[in-house]
C-alpha cells in the first residue's frame, strides 16, 4: 500500500463515527476494547476491527497491562497529541500532530 493510500485510509477512519469514538476515549486515558463496547453502541466485532485498524495506522498504541489477579490484558492509548479537521477553499484536510512531527492529508476536494 502506498503512503498516500495509507494516509487516506487513516483520514477516513478518523471521520468514521466508531473510529472517532475510540480515538476520543483513548485520548483521555488508555482503554480496553471491552470498555469501548460497554460505553458505545458498537458491537464487539466492530470495536476490534476499528481498534486494529487504528493500531495498524499508528494512531493507537497497544500496551500490555496486568490486573490485580495477575491476568494480562491489553489497553490502547492515543499515539498522537491532537487531530484536526480543516476545510479550506473546498478541500478537506486531516492534520495529525504527534510527538515526532505531523501529517497533513487531503481527504476530499470539492470542485
Amino acid at each position: 500500500m502506498s503512503r498516500n493510500s495509507e494516509d487516506r485510509e487513516i483520514a477516513e477512519t478518523l471521520i468514521d463515527q466508531h473510529g472517532s469514538e475510540i480515538l476520543t476515549a483513548a485520548s483521555k486515558e488508555p482503554v480496553a476494547v471491552r470498555n469501548i463496547v460497554e460505553e458505545t453502541e458498537m458491537s464487539r466485532a466492530t470495536a476490534y476491527r476499528r481498534v486494529e485498524a487504528l493500531n495498524d495506522s499508528g494512531l493507537l498504541e497497544k500496551v500490555g497491562q496486568v490486573d490485580e489477579t495477575g491476568t494480562q490484558y491489553h489497553v490502547y492509548q492515543a499515539a498522537f497529541e491532537s487531530i484536526k479537521l480543516e476545510i479550506v477553499n473546498g478541500i478537506t484536510y486531516v492534520h495529525v500532530i504527534r510527538d515526532d512531527g505531523h501529517d497533513l492529508t487531503q481527504i476530499s476536494d470539492y470542485r
